[in-house]
């Protein structure tokens, strides 16, 4: 009798803990936020418009193409995301709802901009300017005909594991740096739900970006890639100036990025007006670059194209919408 008792009381005990512990809010091994929402110190909200939720969705799983399986997620276009409680940028993938079970490819169009805005008189290379509203076009037309965006570092990951992607993924691609890249073209890919790659000159200038615009873009999921520090033809240097252009250019945007209260690592390298230096690609290669783009027409092709070799398709002004959309792989609709 005393025996059971006794038993009686340890189990009223340890019900009384279990009890006390679910109170208090203490949990063995309760899944933690995986994403902080607090903003980066130092930065202020953004003011441009955030979507509720991604224009096109996540995707991972899947058939590759004479490949190995779509995983981790590759393809999504997800909503910007908030910075963790450090203030680096949260995590750009969100964990899909559903596995991606559609068809996939190994083709991927880089499309390759540099200004979205009208031509000043006099403009010395008035092709590289895109309207506002061409450009609102084209990122409705890619929207609504099903394609979805990943970043270069992203492609440049894909590639590495040669790994396919959804079909009609794409790769959207801002050159130099210009502060319409912030003002039009920001708020234009977000209210269709996409993600970009904008490779700067690292030393900025009065037409160029801030350190406060490029952060609020690294924080709503844009890569920020590496453009040299000046925009030197790297296919002349080597040494010591190619050196300056390259590894200075990264750890300058790194050190202007760090100001605002955020870290990055750029992995995405634009060679200056597409010229290549055997000596580039060295230190490129060297220095765990992912991916390099060059001004050579064409797709990317995983599993053929050479990470650090990888050709784009320009974006002029002097296109129509029709012609803009022709010039892409055709692909089956996911």
């Amino acid at each position: 009798m005393i025996g059971l008792v006794l038993l009686a009381l340890a189990l009223g005990f340890a019900v009384s803990v279990v009890a006390t512990l679910a109170l208090s809010g203490t949990a063995v091994d309760r899944p933690q936020a995986a994403i902080g929402t607090s903003a980066a110190p130092g930065l202020p909200s953004s003011p441009l418009p955030v979507p509720a939720g991604s224009a096109v969705g996540g995707a991972t799983g899947g058939t590759d193409l004479g490949g190995p399986t779509i995983s981790p997620p590759i393809g999504g276009s997800p909503a910007p995301s908030a910075a963790g409680p450090s203030g680096s940028p949260a995590a750009q993938l969100p964990t899909p709802t559903r596995p991606y079970r559609g068809p996939v490819t190994n083709i991927v169009p880089v499309l390759m901009y540099h200004l979205v805005s009208d031509p000043p008189p006099g403009a010395p290379y008035p092709g590289l300017y895109v309207r506002p509203s061409m450009f609102n076009a084209q990122m409705r037309a890619l929207h609504d005909g099903g394609w979805r965006t990943i970043t270069a570092g992203e492609l440049g990951a894909a590639m590495a594991a040669r790994r396919s992607v959804p079909a009609r993924t794409i790769v959207i691609m801002f050159d130099d740096g210009y502060v319409d890249n912030y003002t039009v073209a920001f708020p234009i890919l977000q209210s269709y739900g996409f993600r970009a790659t904008f490779s700067v000159v690292a030393r900025g200038g009065p037409s160029m970006m801030t350190a406060q615009q490029l952060a609020i873009m690294v924080q709503a999921g844009m890569e920020i890639g590496n453009h040299t520090m000046d925009h030197k033809n790297v296919a002349n240097l080597s040494g010591s100036p190619l050196a300056v252009q390259i590894t200075g250019g990264a750890l300058r945007i790194e050190t202007r990025l760090a100001s605002q209260g955020v870290t990055v690592h750029p992995t995405t390298f634009v060679y200056p007006s597409g010229h290549v230096g055997q000596a580039a690609l060295a230190l490129l290669a060297q220095l765990h670059y992912t991916d390099a783009f060059t001004e050579v027409p064409g797709f990317a092709v995983i599993g053929r194209t050479s990470p650090l070799l990888i050709p784009r398709v320009r974006v002029s002004r002097f296109e129509t919408l029709q012609e803009f959309l022709a010039r892409l792989p055709v692909e089956p609709r996911p």
